[in-house]
C-alpha cells in the first residue's frame, strides 16, 4: 500500500470530476443491460470508487481510473446480484399483482426460461449487432420505433434462414415469458 501523501499526489492528477464522470458513465452503461434502481446503482458505484481509492497501489502499473472502473463494475454487479437475490426471496412474500415488474425483472432468470433460439433472439435485441442496424437502414426502419425493430428482426432472422412460422413461435415464446 502507498502512503496517504503519495495517494493524494497520485490521485490529484485525476480530478474528482473526471472520476465522477467515469462512475456515472459506468452506471449508465451497466443499467442498459441490468435492471436496477438508478440511485442504488450510483451508491454501489461510489462504494466501488471508495474501495478503489483505499486499495489502489501505484506499483502495479495500472492507472487509477482503470482501477476505479474495475472496482465500480465489480460493486455494481455485486449490488445487482444481491438485488436479484432479494427479489427471488421476496417474490414469495409479496402478492404478484402488487409488485412492480420493472423492479422485479432479472434478465438472466428471464433468458433461462427460454429456448436457446429465443435466448439468442433476446441477445440480438440487447446487443443490436451491425447486421440489425444494416437491415434497419436498408429497409428504412426507425430505430426508435419498437414495431420497426420487430420488422427488422423478422427480416434479419429470415436472412439467417429461419422460417416465418418459427420466427413467430420464438416471438410468441418471448412475449409469453414477459407476461
Amino acid at each position: 500500500m502507498i502512503s496517504t501523501k503519495e495517494r493524494k499526489t497520485l490521485i490529484s492528477n485525476e480530478t474528482f470530476s473526471e472520476v465522477e464522470k467515469l462512475v456515472h458513465k459506468s452506471v449508465h452503461s451497466f443499467l442498459r443491460t441490468h435492471l436496477m434502481v438508478y440511485e442504488d446503482a450510483v451508491s454501489a458505484a461510489f462504494d466501488g470508487y471508495l474501495h478503489a481509492y483505499k486499495s489502489y497501489e501505484q506499483g502495479h502499473g495500472t492507472k487509477f481510473s482503470s482501477w476505479v472502473a474495475k472496482q465500480v463494475n465489480y460493486h455494481l454487479f455485486r449490488e445487482w446480484k444481491s438485488h436479484c437475490d432479494r427479489m427471488e426471496r421476496n417474490k414469495y412474500e409479496i402478492p404478484r399483482d402488487t409488485r412492480d415488474p420493472k423492479r422485479d425483472f432479472c434478465i438472466y432468470r428471464f433468458k433461462g426460461e427460454l429456448s436457446k433460439d429465443c435466448e439468442w433472439l433476446v441477445d440480438l435485441v440487447y446487443s443490436k449487432p451491425p447486421e440489425l442496424t444494416e437491415v434497419m437502414l436498408e429497409y428504412g426502419f426507425s430505430p426508435s420505433k419498437p414495431a420497426d425493430l420487430r420488422k427488422a428482426l423478422y427480416q434479419l432472422l429470415w436472412d439467417y434462414g429461419w422460417e416465418i412460422d418459427y420466427i413467430e413461435k420464438c416471438f410468441l415464446q418471448v412475449q409469453e415469458a414477459l407476461v
